[in-house]
């Protein structure tokens, strides 16, 4: 994975933490955010491989804000975006909202993330991801 830069977007400093050594020991290269705003002009301005979103932000725009902004822009829409929250019974809601949106290359992942789900999930988004920009 030399090259690849996954960016991820939570306020829980443990779940960025344990992402970050994931996502490290399978050879990703991570940038972490706390804010959604930050997050964005970061993503913009250099391209990661992958995006993986927290849904819930104490006073702040929401996840799925970001998510929306991201595959909104030409330049982003093709990024593969992650979201992902410890509180499933929000995820259902999120899920009928992106199915009714029909916003392509966006998984929905409950917590705790188990890494035999997300980096083969990673890998196949990521190699889609190339096919389609080459």
């Amino acid at each position: 994975m030399p090259g690849q830069v996954i960016v991820i977007v939570d306020d829980d400093d443990n779940f960025l933490k344990q992402m970050q050594g994931v996502l490290g020991a399978a050879g990703y290269t991570v940038r972490t955010f706390n804010q959604p705003e930050s997050a964005y002009d970061a993503v913009r301005a250099s391209l990661p491989s992958a995006v993986i979103i927290g849904i819930q932000f104490p006073n702040c725009q929401p996840g799925i804000d970001l998510a929306t902004a991201l595959k909104l822009r030409p330049e982003t829409r093709v990024l593969p975006i992650i979201l992902t929250s410890a509180d499933t019974a929000r995820l259902g809601p999120y899920t009928e909202r992106l199915n009714s949106s029909a916003i392509a290359a966006l998984w929905i992942l409950p917590r705790p993330i188990d890494a035999a789900v997300l980096l083969p999930l990673l890998t196949q988004a990521i190699g889609r991801l190339e096919r389609e920009v080459t």
